[in-house]
C-alpha cells in the first residue's frame, strides 16, 4: 500500500472511528517529512521515534539545514565563477601561444636561412677563387661542401601573406641568469675536477665552445665520461697548441744562421688549403662554422696543427 493510499485509508478509518482530524493532519505532515508509524518503519527498531519527537527534531534541525544549503549554494556559485575565470584565462593563453609561437618559429627559421645563405655565398666565393687560380682540388672540396650544405637546407620562413594577422606581442619578463656557482655545483665530480685542471675552459670562449662540442659528440658516440673528457682536452690542445705553450724561454740556437742565398734557394712551401685536410679535419671545420658565427676557413687553417 502506498503512502498516500495508506494515509487516505487511515483518514477514512479514523473518520469512521471518530479519531480527531487534527491528529490525522499531524500524522500526514510527519509522513511528508519522512516519518513512519512503527508498523511501517523498516529501519532498526531502536532508531524509531514517535511522531512528536520526530517533528521536534526536524523543526530544530531545519535552520541548520537551511544554512548548510545556503553555504553550499554560495560555494557552488563561487566555484562556477572561478571555473569561468580559469576557462577565460586558458583561452587567452591559448590565443597568446597561437599568435606568438609562429613568430618565434619564423624568427628561428629566418636566422637559420641567413646563416645558410652566408655559408652558401662563402662556398661559392671559394669555388670562384679556385676556378680563377685553376686549383681543382680546392674547387672540388668547396663544391663537395656546398653539396653537403644544400642537403641540409633549412625550412623557408613564412611570408607576410602566409602568416596570420598578429596582435602586438606581449612583453615577456626575462628570467634572471643562472648562478654560475650553482651551475658548476650541479656538474658531476669528474667534470668539475676537469674544469679545475683546465682553467682556460672558463676564460676562453672559443676553446670552451670547441670543448663542449667535442665532449658532446664523444659522449653521444658511447664514450665513457672520463674518456670523453680526456679526448676533449687532447683535441683542444691539438687544434690550438699556441694556447698551451709553456713559459719557458727557448734556448738560444747553437746552429749558425743560414745565409740569404741558402734561404733563397729553399723551395717555397705551398700554403695549406681546406682540400689538404683529412676527413676528420673537414668535419671539425664544418662543425665549428656552425657553432661559431663568422668563423672562417682561414682561422681554422691558421690554428690547425698539421701532421709532420
Amino acid at each position: 500500500m502506498t503512502t498516500a493510499a495508506g494515509a487516505a485509508a487511515q483518514e477514512t478509518e479514523a473518520g469512521a472511528n471518530g479519531v480527531d482530524a487534527e491528529e490525522l493532519e499531524k500524522d500526514a505532515a510527519a509522513r511528508r517529512q519522512g516519518w513512519r508509524p512503527k508498523d511501517e518503519f523498516r529501519g532498526a527498531a531502536h532508531l524509531w521515534v514517535d511522531r512528536d519527537t520526530f517533528m521536534a527534531r526536524t523543526m530544530a534541525e531545519a535552520p541548520l539545514l537551511r544554512e548548510r544549503l545556503r553555504f553550499q549554494d554560495d560555494m557552488l556559485r563561487k566555484s562556477h565563477n572561478e571555473v569561468g575565470q580559469l576557462r577565460q584565462l586558458i583561452n587567452e593563453q591559448g590565443e597568446y601561444i597561437k599568435e606568438n609561437i609562429s613568430e618565434m618559429v619564423n624568427r628561428g627559421r629566418r636566422a637559420e636561412a641567413g646563416a645558410f645563405e652566408r655559408q652558401r655565398a662563402a662556398l661559392k666565393g671559394r669555388m670562384r677563387a679556385a676556378a680563377a687560380s685553376q686549383d681543382t682540388a680546392a674547387y672540388d672540396a668547396a663544391e663537395a661542401e656546398l653539396e653537403a650544405l644544400e642537403q641540409h637546407r633549412p625550412a623557408a620562413p613564412a611570408t607576410e601573406e602566409q602568416e596570420p594577422e598578429r596582435r602586438t606581442v606581449k612583453p615577456v619578463v626575462a628570467e634572471p641568469p643562472a648562478d654560475p656557482a650553482a651551475v658548476k655545483a650541479a656538474l658531476s665530480p669528474l667534470v668539475r675536477s676537469w674544469i679545475n685542471k683546465n682553467p682556460w675552459f672558463e676564460t676562453n670562449e672559443k676553446l670552451s665552445t670547441v670543448a663542449v662540442a667535442t665532449f658532446t659528440e664523444a659522449v653521444r658516440s658511447g664514450m665513457a665520461e672520463q674518456d670523453a673528457l680526456d679526448h676533449t682536452e687532447a683535441e683542444v690542445r691539438r687544434m690550438y697548441p699556441e694556447n698551451f705553450q709553456n713559459d719557458r724561454r727557448e734556448a738560444p740556437s747553437t746552429v749558425a744562421t743560414t745565409t740569404r742565398e741558402s734561404s733563397a734557394a729553399r723551395p717555397k712551401v705551398k700554403a695549406k688549403t681546406v682540400a689538404d685536410l683529412d676527413e676528420n679535419g673537414k668535419a671539425a671545420l664544418i662543425k665549428l662554422k656552425r657553432l661559431i658565427p663568422g668563423y672562417t676557413d682561414e682561422q681554422y687553417l691558421k690554428d690547425y696543427k698539421w701532421a709532420e
